[in-house]
């Protein structure tokens, strides 16, 4: 439809088409040509609820233009106000889709069902001119949608205080208590009039509560009132700032395991640090001066092996052929040390079987005089079920058989205890009659495969030739006149003189 006023009345303003936008609650879609949408992307900033598009020039996708943009402003939500803004300041806080609040007042990518929730602050900057009362109705409402929130404010900007009170309690028998504030006369000040400018100036008053060079004002916890910091009390009754400059607290240590300090029975935090009890050390007081957790079995700290640190093992690890690496609470663990298996071997071998170094015919007491450590004792199974028992196994050279037993500590007395395994790990007996006698039937079996394999590939080859004579006999059948090596059996010669008349 042609407008048809143009030449008695001007076309509508930006200010008059955005008005008529929302008061009608309007999307507007300006669908242009490339070469026009910079100047109408410009214009959508001015008009409330509205989008730019780019049109084909043969309007082809005006549809799939309308859907896009209409997706796009259907998937988000956009909440203003038409407060006063020189007077009322209003925030909007909101989480959308999300776990955080955040300082917005739009929420997109939002799909059918959605839930927001909403968080307005409402901030009165000043008073409105003229005496009051002062009512000012605004509304809040979603861009687009015909929905609108009314809020009536009012400004009370005058109290009704009652009479003043002179030189009142609450400003230190000093000032004038009047609405909640101290006037505090010539000569004093301070918010309850406690200070006296007699004895110190408002720059020394400063200057007295901070600390060094620091342009913090009481470490920043706490307010400097007449040259002195009043440190900020704390949400939770158990902790403390405190100092001159609020420097200190009871809070800021550090920790074991979230305990400050390590708790009261390890240390205490005094300033930021902790201040650690007797026994104990380290900046978080988590480390024991006690060596009763690090003693070994053998009554050494740490087996000898390593250093007790925090009531805690610090193995020597760096293994050399000399010094073996230890592990372990006690340092008493090494995988690469002999043991004691070498050590109890000749006595675990003449006690349970008799033979061995330790057993001699000739000195029958030799195994007893030698071997008072222990007395080993005979299992059918051996077990590792004992803290640090270990295993060990030898060839007995009378028998090559091996042998096996294992060693323990008591957990009572630290005593050895040894356990032997009744029986002994024998190789098989071979008979060697029946091994040589077994190698040369193998080897007769051997050659007599041998033998039939060939005699049958000679055999298969030779009916391959004769099957291969055959085929050419019988393809070559010659007469005696046409074979060319034919040669008859006798000789005709003619007597040149014959029947001459001579």
């Amino acid at each position: 439809m042609q407008y048809s006023e143009s030449t008695t009345q001007d076309y509508p303003s930006l200010s008059q088409i955005n008005r008529a936008v929302k008061e009608n609650k309007i999307n507007l879609i300006f669908a242009v040509t490339e070469d026009q949408f910079p100047t109408y992307d410009r214009v959508s900033n001015y008009i409330e609820g509205s989008i730019a598009g780019k049109l084909a020039n043969d309007s082809s996708n005006i549809v799939e233009l309308v859907k896009d943009q209409y997706n796009k402003i259907s998937s988000s939500i956009e909440l203003k106000d038409n407060a006063p803004t020189d007077i009322v300041k209003i925030t909007y806080f909101s989480k959308c889709l999300g776990s955080k609040t955040e300082r917005t007042n739009i929420c997109p990518g939002l799909k059918v069902g959605s839930e927001i929730q909403w968080e307005l602050n409402v901030e009165v900057d000043k008073c409105p001119p003229g005496p009051g009362p002062h009512i000012i109705p605004f509304k809040v409402y979603p861009v687009g949608l015909d929905e609108e929130l009314t809020v009536t404010l009012e400004i009370l900007c005058d109290c009704d205080c009652g009479i003043p009170i002179p030189n009142a309690m609450q400003c230190s028998y000093n000032g004038t208590y009047e609405c909640g504030i101290c006037t505090c006369p010539p000569g004093t000040f301070g918010k309850f009039c406690e200070c006296s400018t007699d004895s110190i100036t408002g720059l020394d008053e400063e200057a007295g509560c901070r600390q060094g060079n620091s342009s913090l004002v009481c470490s920043g916890r706490g307010r400097c009132v007449c040259g002195q910091c009043q440190c900020f009390p704390r949400p939770n009754s158990d902790e403390n700032v405190y100092g001159k400059y609020c420097e200190c607290d009871n809070f800021s240590c550090d920790r074991v395991n979230g305990i400050l300090c390590g708790g009261p029975t390890q240390g205490s935090c005094e300033c930021g640090n902790c201040v650690c009890k007797p026994g104990w050390t380290g900046t978080d007081c988590g480390c024991s001066e006690s060596t009763e957790s690090c003693m070994a079995k053998n009554g050494k700290i740490c087996n000898g092996k390593g250093k007790c640190v925090c009531g805690k093992c610090v193995c020597d690890v760096e293994a050399t052929p000399d010094a073996p690496a230890y592990y372990g609470a006690t340092c008493e663990n090494c995988p690469t040390c002999p043991g004691l298996c070498y050590a109890l071997k000749s006595c675990a071998q003449c006690q349970a079987f008799g033979t061995g170094e330790l057993s001699s015919d000739e000195d029958p007491s030799l195994c007893a005089r030698n071997c008072t450590l222990f007395n080993a004792t005979h299992v059918d199974e051996l077990y590792e079920d004992q803290p640090g028992e270990k295993i060990c196994q030898f060839r007995d050279e009378s028998d090559f058989c091996t042998f096996f037993f294992s060693y323990y500590d008591h957990p009572r007395d630290g005593s050895v205890q040894v356990e032997v395994k009744k029986t002994k790990v024998c190789p098989e007996i071979v008979n060697a009659w029946a091994l040589i006698l077994g190698i040369i039937l193998a080897i007769l079996a051997v050659g007599v495969a041998l033998l039939l394999i060939w005699k049958l590939l000679t055999l298969i080859h030779d009916r391959k030739q004769l099957a291969k004579f055959n085929a050419e006999v019988e393809n070559a059948r010659w007469d005696t006149s046409g074979n060319p090596i034919f040669r008859p059996a006798t000789n005709t010669y003619k007597n040149p003189v014959y029947g001459s008349n001579k």
